[in-house]
């Protein structure tokens, strides 16, 4: 029943134009295969029942506690639709919350930029006298790899009369207003931009909303940034603007051995994910997961961010690996910064938590090992013992 379902959604699908930010991929002869990209998804989205709000608070709980098993005592949901903020919501009023939640507020390019402001606000206030806070707005600027919808500088470097530079998914005009507009209202605005041309077009947009509003500490953010021109290195550091990498990103797994120097060619391709470049152009780096595309565990993090290899210095197939692009590895104090201070800097919080002191939270976590007197390559076999929020335990390895 499940495959002529498929079979009939690509049938009523297959005179559909691609959606805007979409693309259905087709065989020679025009026939729809069935894979969806980007928000061509949408178009079978509807066909799956809806979770309810219980349903999803479930599933949230599970996330939040497989959190503190690996020592989070804060994180950012960067991208919450309507149904699972009502599943934060039903969570925190309930007091089932133990850690410091940040949500982003999914901003969608399809949508009424002037209702969806009017929204995005109002859900702001309804978070405002719980556990929760939902200052942050979501913008989705460019895709990925799979899907040829990096934005570039440059065009793709296979078929690149088919992919051509990559696109934008909002015009870099309405990116400016829209970005300079929630920056009047005061919220935190953190952009997916994967390629160059999303990054600059990112930056810019940042630049605007310093002109029109003035100077504001912001600290917006860019996640992901696999790619960036060497100009715009040092605008991050002059604007703001917080740099949001997935560490465990940064290793020669077939995404960056294989398909990325096809996609990109041989000289960009070697030049992904500029942590290192990034540090050294003073911008303040923080390490996101991705998860779950990518673990959560920061440790596998700490270990991939300083060594750039797989945990453990072998691939999945047992085969010991190389450090993949080494000039880019970072030190295991600013590993660690990127997890704690820089984290806590990101979301205001650098005056009460992020560093050990006296008069701070105590936001800790406890592990099974001193990560400076480890060997690099087993830095992910730690363990976690004990997580503490405001020095509550919310976590003990038993």
């Amino acid at each position: 029943m499940g495959e002529l379902a498929r079979a009939g959604e690509i049938r009523r699908h297959a005179g559909q134009p691609d959606p805007p930010n979409g693309r259905i991929e087709r065989d020679a002869a025009g026939r729809p295969t069935g894979v969806l990209q980007e928000t061509a998804m949408d178009l079978v989205r509807g066909a799956i029942p809806s979770l309810s709000t219980e349903e999803i608070a479930e599933d949230l709980t599970a996330a939040l506690d497989e959190l503190k098993r690996n020592g989070i005592t804060a994180f950012v949901d960067a991208a919450s639709r309507p149904p699972l903020m009502q599943a934060y919501a039903a969570l925190a009023q309930a007091g089932r919350i133990d850690q410091r939640a940040h949500i982003c507020q999914y901003y969608d390019p399809a949508g009424n930029d002037d209702l969806q402001l009017r929204d995005l606000v109002g859900h702001r206030r309804a978070f405002a006298d719980t556990s929760v806070d939902a200052g942050c707005v979501k913008i989705v600027l460019d895709g990925a790899y799979g899907s040829h919808t990096v934005a570039l500088l440059e065009p793709y470097s296979d078929e690149p009369e088919k992919f051509g530079h990559g696109q934008l998914f909002l015009a870099p005009e309405r990116l400016e207003r829209v970005v300079a507009r929630l920056d009047a209202e005061g919220f935190q605005v953190h952009v997916h931009a994967l390629g160059d041309g999303a990054v600059r077009a990112s930056l810019d947009a940042f630049a605007e909303a310093r002109r029109v509003n003035g100077v504001r500490d912001s600290r917006h953010t860019l996640a992901h940034i696999a790619m960036i021109d060497a100009a715009d290195l040092p605008r991050f550091k002059a604007l703001g603007v917080v740099a949001n990498m997935s560490p465990l990103w940064s290793r020669g797994d077939p995404w960056e051995t294989v398909f990325a120097p096809k996609m990109f060619g041989s000289e960009r391709s070697a030049n992904l994910y500029l942590t290192r470049s990034l540090l050294d152009a003073q911008a303040t780096l923080v390490w996101g997961s991705d998860w779950p595309v990518t673990g959560v565990d920061p440790l596998d993090g700490i270990e991939t961010a300083v060594t750039r290899r797989y945990p453990g210095g072998k691939n999945p197939d047992g085969v010991e690996d190389t450090s993949w692009i080494p000039a880019q590895r970072v030190t295991l104090p600013e590993a660690v910064a990127a997890y704690t201070a820089s984290g806590a800097y990101l979301l205001h919080d650098e005056a009460e938590r992020g560093t050990i002191a006296v008069g701070k939270l105590a936001d800790l976590v406890v592990l099974s090992r001193n990560l400076f007197a480890t060997d690099p390559l087993a830095i992910h076999a730690i363990d976690v013992d004990m997580t503490l929020v405001g020095g509550q335990v919310v976590f003990e390895r038993r």
